[in-house]
Order: C-alpha cells, then structure tokens, then sequence
C-alpha cells in the first residue's frame, strides 16, 4: 500500500511539473509579446539556425564526403534539439528569480496540498506573484497570512484569485515595509469618480465610486474617523461634487465654510428629511433623462461622455453619524416616525443611487443593533473601519479584524476591498486651513 501511495504521489509530481512548465512557457509567450527585444532575440535565435544548417560543413571544416553523409541526421536532430533548447528558454524568462525558493519556504509554512506539494510560483511582475495553487483554496492562503509572510520575508497586502481558480494573485511588499503614522495626500485623483482613501503597503487605495458607489466608516473615539470623511468631502469638493453634509451633532467638526457654503447642511431630523426627498427626487429625475435618451444610458460617466454640454456633477451624502439619525432609543411616536421615512430615502438612494451618481457616505462609531438597518447597510460595498472593539468591527466588516488595529495611531484602517486592506488615512488638514476647505 505505502508502495502504491509513492508511486502515486511521484506520477502527481510529475503531473505538476508537467502543467508548471506549461504556465510558464505560456506565460513566457506572453512577456515576449510585451517586450520587442525578446521577439528580436528569437528571430535572431532560428535565423542562426538556419544558418548553421545551410553552412554547417564550412563552419564546422567538413570534407564533402562527410558533410553529404552527416546531412540527414543533422537535419533530423538538430531542428528539434534547438526547438527544445529556444522552449526551455522561454520558459526560463518567465521563471521568478527565486521561484524554487519561494516554493520551498511556502512548504516550511505548511502550505501543502493532500500530495505534499506546495505552490509553484509561476511568474513574477513587480510587486505580484502569480502562484499555480495546485488545489489549495484561497481560504487556506488567507488562513496562513502570518505564516507566509514569516515564510517568505514579505508582507503579503492583497490575496485574490488569479486568471482562473487554479491561480492565485499575492500583492506582496519588502518584509521591513511598514505603514507611516501619517501621511499627506500626494494628490487629486485624475479621474472624476475615483476618490483616494489612503497608503497601503503596496501603494495609495483608491476607490472608484462609479463601480463601488457607497462608503460606511467605523471607529472608536479617536480612531480618525472624522479626519477620513474629510478628506473624502475635501476631494469631492475640489471635483466639483454636489456634496450634503448631515451632522445632528451641530458641525463642530467640520470647517465653517462647509456649513451651508460649500456644503448643503442639515442638522435636525426634519431638515434632512427634506433634503433626502429633494435627493430621491433628483434620483427618479435623472433615471427619466437617462431612459428618454435613444438608446438609453446605463450611468452617469455614459450620460456625462455622451453630452458633455449638459453634464451632470456626482452627488455625495455624508453623514457623520449616523447612529444619531437612525436610532430610535427614548424617541416619541412622530420623531420614530421621521425617522422611519429617513431610513426609506436612505435605503432608495443606497439601492439606485449608483447609475445615476449619487453616493453615500456614512460613519458610525457606537456598535448599536439599531444605528444601520440592514436594507442600507447590504447595499453598501466599501466598508472601513478604524480602531474598534470586536462587537463595532463585526457590524462594519463582518469581521473581528479591526479589533487588532494598534490603539495609538489615528488614522490606521481597514478595508473590506480585496479581501481586506490596511492602510494609513490621508491627512488633509493643511490643505483645509490653506485652501478654505478644499483641496488643489
């Protein structure tokens, strides 16, 4: 039986090696197709051979006799030879520069399927590993972050599934990588919809608010919070958004010029009432002109592209609290009442808001069973939540993971995106008190 079992697992060894140096000699293939000097070297590569075998006698100093003798089996084993030969290259120039390593210290990590074979690291493009998963399920990749990281000597920042589910993606940094405590934002986003959050690892986080429309934000006390949602307003801002401000809490934390200036402000329940009418309204006007159109248009960037005379600027909603809108502990029956249509208009805009570029941004920090209720909260795909206790790390990402977040950096976050990103906030406070509120 044991017998068996070995030869078994050497036929799966051989299997593996067989499919690896098919993904390499494809992903080869593909690199020449992106670097022009690799396709030069390989004209160069069988215009020699063909050299060769048109003058092989003279370069060799061949007597006639024997060159007419050795004709056919140069012929018949020097073409396939160098075949061989120009594959086994092109393979090796798709093949990572420590790929055996990396296959060996993924094995220390106990990163094994049930043949006892590790990844097999199959290309290498900066800062991302492509990986050939051999069963592995990308749980168990993420289950065993730690010990990879350890493994390897980098920080892992990004696990994702690859071209297909045979594959896995690794964003990866230099293992003595570490996020600083604070940061600037370098600058504005090239793209209207595309709102920059903070530094990663690996580079700045962005999101595109045209594929992701709506924002909940989490922390504890002191977390930053209120720092990240002014930087998100600071940037919407300076693109021109139309942006509305609701804050029960009388705007303390926000500029002046904010207030009604800048911003469209609400600060009690019956004004933001109104101005989410006048939003949802906005919403069912814009779904009107987008259908009246021939043939229709599916979003706001087609819409903005297709008559830029008469384009529409995004909308943004931010609140800064919004357990102070929706809870309903200690209220009578008419403000339970305000409250329960405030939660309807939300829920309409969360549900149709994104084709017609009207966004969400809400932040929470008390962990109440009351503050989101779920008809928002599941139409919300970007969720980010600094330091926080396990219950409030729970209710905004599904996960105790941010209750590990360190207790004296303001500003740190994670976010639900690509199965979950740390990053530092962009600080933007000097560019409010130099800017008036807004951002260059």
């Amino acid at each position: 039986m044991q017998k068996n079992n070995t030869n078994r697992f050497d036929e799966l060894a051989m299997e593996t090696q067989l499919r690896t140096a098919k993904v390499r000699l494809r992903a080869g293939f593909s690199a020449m197709r992106r670097h022009p000097a690799r396709i030069a070297a390989s004209i160069l590569y069988f215009a020699l051979l063909l050299l060769f075998l048109r003058k092989y006698p003279l370069l060799l100093g061949l007597e006639p006799l024997i060159a007419r003798l050795t004709a056919p089996l140069i012929w018949i084993c020097v073409p396939p030879l160098a075949l061989v030969l120009y594959l086994q290259l092109v393979m090796l120039s798709a093949m990572p520069r420590h790929a055996k390593e990396l296959s060996h210290d993924m094995y220390r990590a106990g990163l094994v399927n049930r043949a006892g074979e590790p990844p097999v690291v199959v290309s290498e493009e900066g800062s991302k590993l492509l990986v050939l998963s051999g069963g592995i399920p990308l749980a168990d990749f993420s289950d065993n972050q730690d010990k990879l990281e350890a493994a390897i000597n980098r920080r892992i920042t990004r696990i994702e599934e690859g071209p297909d589910k045979r594959f896995i993606q690794l964003h990866t940094a230099p293992g003595n990588t570490k996020l600083p405590t604070r940061t600037d934002l370098p600058k504005l986003p090239e793209d209207n919809s595309v709102i920059a959050l903070g530094q990663t690892l690996d580079g700045p986080l962005t999101v595109d608010l045209a594929v992701t429309p709506h924002m909940l934000i989490g922390g504890s006390t002191g977390s930053g919070k209120t720092y990240l949602v002014k930087s998100v307003i600071a940037q919407a801002l300076a693109k021109d958004y139309e942006v509305y401000l609701i804050d029960l809490k009388g705007g303390v934390d926000f500029p002046r010029e904010w207030q009604g200036d800048r911003c469209s402000y609400a600060d009690n329940r019956e004004n933001v009432l109104s101005l989410l009418s006048h939003l949802t309204h906005t919403l069912y006007s814009r779904k009107s002109t987008f259908q009246d159109r021939e043939p229709p248009c599916a979003s706001l960037n087609e819409f903005n592209s297709l008559l830029p005379n008469k384009a529409m600027p995004r909308i943004i909603v931010v609140c800064d609290e919004i357990a102070e809108l929706t809870d309903t502990t200690g209220l009578d029956k008419p403000n339970k009442e305000l409250v329960t249509a405030i939660i309807g208009q939300l829920s309409t805009l969360a549900r149709l808001g994104r084709a017609f570029g009207i966004h969400l941004v809400l932040a929470t920090q008390r962990p109440d069973a009351n503050v989101l209720p779920g008809q928002i909260k599941n139409n919300i795909d970007i969720r980010i939540c600094g330091r926080a206790d396990l219950v409030l790390s729970q209710i905004i990402l599904d996960n105790g993971d941010a209750a590990a977040l360190p207790k004296d950096i303001p500003g740190r976050f994670l976010c639900n995106l690509d199965g979950g990103t740390l990053f530092q906030g962009y600080a933007i406070e000097n560019a409010l008190s130099q800017k008036g509120g807004g951002l260059p």
